[in-house]
């Protein structure tokens, strides 16, 4: 197994803490799946019988904020679904939805991965716990399912006790965040929103009215999580560019990146049209769920 310690200035501690602009975070990776100790997931009695599995592939932690990794089929995946439904926690959700997915390492590489495990501890939980902030970082372990070549939908089978969480209601929570009275939790809400879904207008619509927040640091990070719209975001492109005018430098700087980012992309129709499909076929599966 490969690890790494970084310190990791302001930029990189919003995209991976979800900290204040000014903040300064520890971050930690590893790559492969060698054994974690038990110890350091006590309040989660159970869970390293989830994070142990043999499809594990990488871990990222940054003061608290953790994610497991893992690479597998169906079948690793429902081990350990049973696994995660033989924890003791009360509460235990699992989001389904489109593949395929990766994973950004410190050093800007990228792992491909089928499903992750997130917890949330140590100072960041301090953080989720701000107004709001329980919308957008969970407050008990929760796991994420990337269907695709090797997740087959109609093959995943959901133990008692497990429920499934639709896209729809995860944006409902992500959206809400964006009222709450923490600038951070605005700020880091607005990333969360747009990554979530890249091809939904509403969700873009909703982080654009971001841009006239009172906190310039929650309308930087507005302005960059719309470049994640690519090419759908154009009709914001006149509100940006007048931004643009007035703004500070930093934020001019932003603003810059994401214009032509929105003017650069590529269509994405057809990436669109498969994302929706497969959401519908999810709520269809999990018609019963919220």
């Amino acid at each position: 197994m490969l690890c790494h310690r970084y310190h990791l200035g302001s930029c990189a501690a919003f995209i991976l803490l979800a900290c204040s602009a000014t903040s300064f975070g520890l971050g930690e990776e590893s790559i492969g799946n060698d054994p974690l100790n038990g110890a350091n997931y006590k309040d989660w009695p159970g869970l390293i019988d989830v994070i142990n599995r043999p499809a594990r592939v990488y871990r990222q932690w940054v003061n608290g904020n953790e994610y497991f990794y893992f690479r597998g089929d169906t079948k690793a995946l429902n081990q350990a679904l049973q696994k995660f439904a033989d924890t003791t926690g009360k509460v235990k959700e699992v989001i389904i939805r489109p593949g395929p997915a990766n994973a950004a390492t410190f050093q800007n590489g990228q792992i491909e991965y089928d499903w992750h495990l997130h917890v949330v501890g140590g100072i960041a939980r301090a953080v989720m716990q701000k107004d709001g902030g329980e919308n957008i970082w969970p407050k008990h372990p929760q796991i994420t399912v990337h269907l695709g070549k090797n997740i087959k939908l109609n093959e995943i089978k959901i133990p008692k006790g497990v429920t499934v969480v639709q896209l729809k209601t995860l944006k409902q929570r992500y959206t809400e965040a964006l009222k709450s009275k923490s600038q951070n939790v605005r700020g880091w809400g607005c990333g969360h929103l747009a990554r979530l879904d890249p091809y939904d207008t509403k969700s873009m619509n909703a982080v654009a009215g971001q841009l006239k927040d009172d906190s310039a640091w929650v309308r930087l990070n507005a302005a960059g999580a719309l470049a994640t719209f690519g090419r759908r975001a154009k009709p914001l492109l006149p509100t940006l560019k007048k931004m643009a005018e007035t703004e500070t430098d930093r934020m001019k700087s932003r603003l810059a990146k994401t214009i032509a980012e929105i003017e650069q992309g590529a269509d994405r129709s057809k990436e669109a049209a498969a994302h929706q499909k497969t959401l519908g076929a999810i709520s269809k599966r999990f018609a019963q769920t919220k």
